[in-house]
């Protein structure tokens, strides 16, 4: 999963920003509501200040994740997947269309399109989080836009049901100029389809996108087919169903993958002339009273949700409570600890104050975004809550 972290991918005015229409419903206690809108607020601050003079957000300058002319091309694309992230961050913590780190972030993608197009080395996961931008930032004013990276995100699906790293499908050509994830990009993984999963169903749910049937149920019968015994997920998936190797045995994480993306594509086929919240509604009806409701009670408590520590995990249970329509305890300890955890300058730092992943980054946008998404309730918003 290394490569979904190297990805995954102006100040603000006095007042706090419209955080709390989200956040504040989830928690009872008064003081912990206003300590997570003031964290919400230093984050955004300190997210904004990392935006280069281009619009853009990038890995300390676009160094550290390749070397020569291959890792230059493949910095620059992920950048364009930063630069989402941190657009998708910003926007779902309540700040306007027309604050200006978006639109200089919105600029930025407009004059450099490809690490959204087929020609990306992380096409799936950068357009995906541009289309969850793009419906939070505004989904009238950007409909053309979403709809196209919906299309090219349907049209990248494999037979499988999954999605690899490029939008096009490309692996022997990966292999032959050393960029990452070229091991994977032909098989698939579960980690870059929860991405194109959530970016579809976001389309559809706030963009009035029609996703195919047929894309839905690729998905639900792959996330089915594929549980291994123990009752989650690997990054990619085991032949046998025993998860033996690495990549392919059990994780916290791909099990919030596997929650949600299934609970989408079940929704998603029920879709029809019926509204998307009322047929997540319906999903949820039959997942409550499915092997998944068991199996989404042992997720709260697995170590590393316990600790925090791990923001993209993190990120993946608020995904899959928000679906699954729970909440409680688990957001609250979150908070508790997120809050705690936030360096002085407001972002999150991995290897202090109980961050412990680290991805070679010292500008800690990848971090700090993914910590905004959870306290924010980020995707309440696209499943009618």
């Amino acid at each position: 999963m290394r490569f979904c972290f190297l990805l995954l991918v102006s100040l603000l005015p006095a007042a706090l920003p419209m955080v709390a229409a989200e956040a504040a419903p989830k928690l009872t206690d008064p003081k912990l509501r206003k300590a997570v809108d003031k964290a919400v607020s230093r984050g955004l601050t300190a997210l904004k200040q990392q935006q280069a003079g281009g619009g853009a957000w990038t890995f300390d300058g676009d160094a550290g994740l390749g070397v020569g002319a291959a890792g230059k091309a493949a910095n620059r694309d992920a950048t364009g997947g930063l630069t989402a992230l941190a657009l998708y961050a910003i926007s779902a913590a309540g700040t306007p269309a027309s604050d200006p780190a978006i639109q200089r972030g919105l600029e930025w993608v407009a004059k450099n399109p490809r690490p959204f197009s087929k020609d990306g080395t992380f096409g799936t996961y950068s357009a995906s989080l541009l289309v969850l931008a793009l419906t939070r930032i505004s989904p009238e004013t950007h409909g053309k836009r979403i709809r196209a990276l919906a299309d090219l995100l349907v049209k990248a699906q494999l037979a499988s049901g999954l999605w690899n790293y490029r939008l096009d499908g490309a692996g022997a050509s990966d292999l032959a100029r050393g960029l990452p994830g070229a091991g994977l990009s032909t098989a698939g993984d579960n980690s870059n389809t929860q991405f194109a999963v959530l970016a579809l169903w976001a389309a559809q749910a706030r963009a009035g996108v029609k996703v195919p049937k047929a894309t839905w149920t690729k998905v639900r019968d792959h996330f089915g087919k594929t549980k291994l015994r123990g009752g989650s997920w690997g990054y990619r998936p085991s032949k046998t169903g025993r998860g033996t190797g690495i990549a392919t045995k059990g994780r916290p994480a791909m099990f919030c993958a596997g929650v949600t993306s299934w609970l989408y594509a079940v929704a998603g086929m029920q879709g029809g002339t019926t509204s998307p919240q009322k047929s997540l509604l319906k999903a949820l009806k039959k997942v409550r009273a499915s092997r998944f409701a068991k199996d989404a009670k042992s997720v709260w408590a697995v170590s590393p949700v316990r600790t925090w520590d791990d923001l993209y995990l993190g990120w993946g249970v608020e995904r899959m409570a928000s679906a699954l329509d729970v909440d409680g305890a688990w957001f609250e300890a979150a908070a508790k600890a997120l809050v705690v955890a936030q360096a002085p300058n407001g972002r999150w730092v991995p290897g202090t104050r109980g961050i412990a992943r680290t991805h070679g980054d010292s500008r800690h946008v990848y971090e700090t975004a993914l910590a905004l998404l959870l306290l924010t309730r980020s995707t309440s918003g696209i499943t009618g809550r």
